[in-house]
């Protein structure tokens, strides 16, 4: 596909580090770029990160950082949207497509303000509004944006009962997948020392308090007082919990069995190394690790909510309540027992994400919402 000259298009995200939303701009912004000129513009922070620019090599995206300060005040913020405006002020973009609910915001703001030339503003909702309600600023840029876009139902249901945002303007994307190791299960497992023959399941979750890590921790716990033997790793950033998970794996004596394991780049190595993916949450959204842990062919464990109920049904064997750890024992159990039973469920998994989460139908949907009216 030819190249586009007279449009471009700028992705833009609050921070340089990688998490879920921004593996899916990445993989967006490198589909788009097929045919559309794009601008990638990260904000960076002392001591973060440089993981979507290292993810952006090699590609025909523009990628820009600006060196911030990291919004903890309002006057941090008032730099940040200063930052963003002087990049954009001399440009004018197609679309843009800002990630992560602040980022939202501030691309509302410009335009309110009339310092963002643009065709098309998209709001993209990543999550279902952990932190966002309606108040006079959104009430004050909702109208300027043209799209809005969300990667789940919670999402949508979100953006239309909370931000009221009418029914027809909300346009549900599910998220696109694309995703492969880079080394073999034995090196990864040689690398991390882990042997060949020990049981390892991961959770991929940033250690904050929209997670559930305690759960994982007394489920682990009670996996060992069955008498099976499980190592099980906490890979993500650690955030405003991690002192309380600290603390909860010393006191459980489990300092052998749960690994803080950090973050981790190479995603699609990490679940070829490992025997089972879970993720203990309250809410979520539409959960990356959710679905690459399908299409990486491993079972995937997950908590009885919307967001992966949505996706796997009511009826998928590997769920378990919120909070409920005797639950998600029984079921890392039955992933260590019942080896037939989930063969049939990870092929399920895999050919679900092939019909529906292909990075293919998630180019062609947003092409065709943005080029509508074009």
């Amino acid at each position: 596909m030819s190249t586009n000259k007279n449009n471009r298009i700028l992705f833009i995200l609050p921070d340089t580090e990688m998490g879920g939303a921004e593996r899916q701009a990445v993989l967006l912004s490198k589909e788009l770029s097929e045919k559309y000129i794009v601008d990638f513009l990260c904000l960076h922070f002392q001591k973060r990160k440089y993981k979507v620019p290292e993810a952006l090599k090699n590609s025909n995206v523009n990628v820009v950082i600006i060196e911030s300060i990291f919004p903890t005040n309002r006057m941090c913020q008032i730099f940040r949207l200063a930052q963003i405006a002087w990049f954009c002020l001399f440009k004018r973009y197609y679309a843009v497509f800002p990630y992560l609910y602040e980022m939202c915001i501030d691309i509302g703001i410009l335009k309110y303000l009339r310092l963002l030339n643009t065709n098309i503003a998209v709001w993209n909702q990543r999550d279902e509004g952990f932190k966002g309600k309606l108040t006079k600023i959104n009430k004050s840029i909702l109208p300027y944006f043209d799209v809005f876009i969300s990667n789940s139902l919670g999402g949508c249901s979100f953006l239309e009962n909370t931000l009221l945002v009418p029914q027809n303007k909300i346009h549900y994307i599910k998220n696109g997948v694309d995703i492969k190791p880079t080394i073999s299960r034995n090196s990864w497992r040689i690398a991390h020392q882990i042997a060949d023959d020990e049981f390892v399941l991961c959770m991929l979750a940033n250690i904050q308090s929209n997670k559930d890590h305690l759960t994982v921790i007394r489920a682990i716990k009670k996996i060992n007082d069955r008498g099976l033997k499980v190592k099980m790793l906490l890979v993500g950033y650690p955030g405003n919990t991690i002192d309380l998970v600290k603390q909860t794996i010393l006191e459980s004596g489990l300092s052998n069995s749960v690994i803080l394991f950090g973050a981790v780049q190479d995603v699609g190595s990490l679940l070829n190394a490992v025997d089972a993916s879970v993720l203990s949450s309250p809410s979520e959204g539409l959960s990356n690790a959710m679905l690459e842990s399908m299409a990486m062919k491993v079972p995937f464990i997950g908590t009885r909510i919307s967001g992966i109920t949505n996706v796997l049904g009511n009826d998928y064997p590997l769920l378990f309540e919120v909070g409920n750890a005797n639950q998600l024992a029984d079921c890392i159990q039955m992933v260590m027992e019942k080896s037939e039973c989930i063969e049939n469920i990870v092929s399920s998994n895999v050919m679900l994400i092939e019909r529906v989460f292909s990075i293919t139908r998630l180019k062609q949907e947003t092409l065709a919402l943005i080029e509508k009216n074009k």
